[in-house]
C-alpha cells in the first residue's frame, strides 16, 4: 500500500504554482497569520481576566 510517489518522505509535487495562485495562497497565509496572532491575544486577554 505504498504510493510511488513518495520516497525518503518527500512527495513529489503534484503540479507547479502559477504565479498568480502563488500569490493568492501567500495572501491567503498572510491573512490567516494575522487573524491568528489576534485569535491568540484575544483569548490570553480572556483568560487573565476570568
Amino acid at each position: 500500500m505504498t504510493d510511488k510517489r513518495i520516497k525518503n518522505g518527500y512527495e513529489e509535487p503534484v503540479r507547479q504554482l502559477t504565479p498568480s495562485e502563488f500569490d493568492a495562497l501567500m495572501e491567503e497565509m498572510r491573512v490567516a497569520s494575522v487573524w491568528m496572532r489576534a485569535e491568540l491575544k484575544r483569548r490570553r486577554h480572556s483568560a487573565s481576566e476570568s
